[in-house]
């Protein structure tokens, strides 16, 4: 199996499931709360990791409770977890998750570390990695870094995949990484319709 190195998110997922949402100042009490590791980019690494796969995650957590306990998580699924850093002052990623009894959802993401995932930090790493087979990225780290690491992927030989969620403008200088022609773009690059991202 091919060799991939992860650049992306590292949430901390908070999920509470409530029968229906509360309107502007209503408490209302849910029915089960669940803590767990998440972000696109942590997401994808385990996922590969689970299926036997050679993975290397680079990202950031903070230096808090969220931030060990992800630590410990990455050791649980066998994460190459040695690019990633931990900050001081600054709070790991979280994701705020509201789902009701008709399994629609609500978001809040404070990025906290996540945006602290920039370019002089993955570039030296991608310098160390260029045995790395595959290079994957997504959209909740800065994205500069994502089209600076698509293109310093590219330029090492390396297979990029791109999830482009949460759903953002994509960059016109993406698609020449992935030599697409206009109607090709439109196929290819489509961010779920219903989701929506607000800063």
């Amino acid at each position: 199996m091919s060799s991939f190195c992860v650049i992306g998110s590292m949430n901390i997922d908070l999920i509470a499931r409530i029968d229906q949402f509360p309107t502007t100042g209503e408490t209302r009490f849910g029915s089960n709360f669940l803590m767990r590791p998440g972000g696109k980019g942590a997401n994808q690494a385990t996922g590969l990791a689970r299926l036997g796969a050679d993975v290397k995650m680079v990202g950031k957590v903070g230096s808090d409770v969220f931030g060990e306990h992800y630590t410990r998580a990455m050791e649980t699924e066998s994460l190459d977890a040695r690019y990633v850093e931990k900050e001081n002052n600054i709070s790991t990623g979280v994701a705020l998750i509201q789902v009701d009894d008709n399994g629609n959802n609500r978001i809040i993401i404070v990025d906290g570390a996540n945006k602290l995932v920039d370019i002089p930090f993955i570039d030296p790493i991608i310098s160390k990695l260029k045995t790395c087979e595959v290079f994957l990225f997504q959209l909740e780290i800065p994205l500069e870094t994502t089209v600076y690491g698509l293109k310093r992927a590219k330029d090492i030989a390396a297979t990029t995949i791109l999830n482009p969620a949460p759903a953002l403008e994509i960059p016109d200088e993406v698609y020449p990484v992935y030599r697409l022609s206009y109607s090709e773009q439109r196929r290819v690059v489509r961010p779920l319709k219903h989701e929506h991202i607000i800063k």
